[in-house]
């Protein structure tokens, strides 16, 4: 029995689908933007997808941006998750200050505790990172 003929650049086929399909998200990204500026979930989306791909400076404009048109329990949801970004960023004082002070107003915010953590082991606090583990 003969083996099913596989292509030979199968995975530089892949690797070119995967990047005409980034490619396309940042269009459609870019095209949601023109249309509505103000579209908080477009801003958090194209946040998330640059940061994804490294590009932090422009993620991080895209989340402040839709921080300030979101409003309520929508803003409450961005401001929470700013953190991943910049964690993926190497910004771990950063992340530390921003859940310390989103803690003061959100005690139980189990996600900040989370995010804390992660950044303080990997400043190599560990102690630190425990204690904030268990608080998650």
């Amino acid at each position: 029995m003969s083996k099913p003929y596989a292509p030979p650049y199968t995975l530089t086929s892949a690797f070119v689908h995967r990047v005409a399909e980034i490619c396309d998200a940042f269009g459609g990204m870019e095209t949601a933007l023109r249309l509505g500026p103000k579209d908080v979930r477009t801003h958090v989306l194209y946040s998330e997808l640059l940061s994804g791909m490294g590009e932090f400076d422009l993620a991080f404009e895209h989340a402040d941006q839709a921080v300030t048109v979101s409003q309520g329990v929508a803003r409450m949801g961005i401001v929470l998750n700013l953190g991943r970004p910049r964690f993926m960023a190497r910004q771990f004082d950063w992340v530390l200050d921003h859940y310390a002070s989103f803690l003061k107003d959100n005690p139980g915010a189990w996600l900040a505790h989370f995010y804390r953590s992660l950044a303080f082991g990997a400043k190599g606090n560990f102690e630190e990172a425990l204690a904030e583990a268990k608080l998650a």
